[in-house]
């Protein structure tokens, strides 16, 4: 009897689900209540400067009304958006799709504890076209960004020299490759090809900035099937710019 989750839950999915939940508010209050203090701190300093007044003269009812405003969002935005998940899976669309839903969603649960502590009626001002497309695109966007981070962190590994041709993770990072700076190469999965690398720092190539990329060049040999013939760095023709997202993330991570 010292162990319920056995007793009640085999599969031990409600507790971790309850954890989720729980992390979701804790995370949510935190940043309320943070962002709160700090933005009455900023108006203080706007009007009477640095003094350490500042710091002190603030409200907390309104900072205990966005830490509530804020624990209620994460679990509503969390909620929703697992349901999502589990009705359109976890691919790229679907993840910004259940961000937009669960960012429209928790936004109007948000004003609803506004509403209360402020007084008004718990619906005064919901359900409002404009205020409800900025939270689904804020929502979408940070559900994309976070997508694309965790498919990079968690299928990555870090390499020195050159990039090889072949790779069974799909991205490799290193700090300095080829005599220049950092940079990353990205592999499909199924074939462990490469199929470009990315330059984030060095000199421009045929005029176009880092971060920028050079194909893979795969080339049909005839008895060996396809076989690396570089990145085609001289072919004016192969020089992209890098996907902007990617080149950032990777960048922070080899700082």
């Amino acid at each position: 009897m010292n162990r319920p989750v056995n007793f009640n839950d085999p599969s031990g999915h409600c507790a971790e689900l309850v954890t989720a939940l729980l992390c979701a508010a804790a995370v949510g209050a935190l940043v309320g209540a943070t962002v709160s203090y700090a933005s009455q701190v900023a108006n203080n300093v706007s009007l009477n400067g640095w003094s350490s007044e500042a710091f002190t003269d603030v409200d907390g009812g309104k900072i205990a009304t966005a830490a509530v405003s804020g624990a209620v969002s994460g679990v509503v935005g969390l909620t929703v958006g697992l349901g999502v998940a589990a009705i359109t899976g976890t691919g790229f669309l679907a993840t910004v799709a259940g961000g937009a839903i669960a960012g429209a969603a928790s936004g109007q649960a948000s004003r609803a504890v506004v509403n209360t502590r402020e007084g008004k009626s718990w619906n005064d001002g919901l359900f409002n076209s404009q205020d409800m497309i900025t939270d689904a695109l804020i929502g979408g966007a940070t559900a994309g960004f976070g997508h694309i981070l965790g498919r990079i962190k968690f299928s990555s590994k870090y390499v020195t020299g050159d990039f090889e041709p072949n790779s069974t993770t799909q991205y490799n990072i290193t700090k300095s490759s080829g005599g220049s700076g950092a940079a990353y190469a990205e592999y499909d999965t199924a074939t462990t090809r490469a199929l470009y690398r990315a330059d984030l720092e060095g000199p421009a190539h045929h005029g176009i900035p880092t971060p920028h990329q050079h194909n893979a060049l795969w080339n049909p040999v005839p008895g060996k099937g396809l076989t690396f013939n570089g990145w085609g760095t001289r072919a004016w023709q192969n020089v992209f710019p890098a996907n902007p997202i990617k080149a950032y993330i990777i960048g922070q991570m080899v700082k």
